[in-house]
């Protein structure tokens, strides 16, 4: 499968780090976070789908799930129309493609 590179990764909480993905014209940047997830990794974009509010600092639970705290919409990491694979080698992050 494709995969694009996760760029200026940072970890930002035990279990959470924050990245971008850059496309290859440089003309988009996307904002996104990392989660450890069932011994694998998965993202979705930093900001709520809703308002834009900044998700960073937000704690996934059990059921794989990251509360807005502005509004309260739940933004799920395990949902393939919310959330994306990722893959960690070494120390970079890649989004896995489909």
């Amino acid at each position: 499968m494709p995969e694009l590179l996760i760029e200026q990764v940072r970890l930002y909480s035990r279990g959470q780090w924050v990245g971008e993905i850059v496309l290859p014209d440089h003309q988009f940047k996307s904002p996104l976070l990392i989660y450890e997830w069932q011994g694998g990794h998965r993202a979705i974009h930093r900001s709520c789908p809703h308002k834009e509010y900044d998700l960073v600092g937000c704690p996934i639970s059990r059921g794989g799930v990251v509360i807005c705290p502005w509004h309260g919409l739940p933004v799920s990491v395990v949902d393939p129309k919310t959330s994306f694979h990722v893959i960690q080698r070494d120390e970079q992050f890649f989004l896995q493609l489909t």
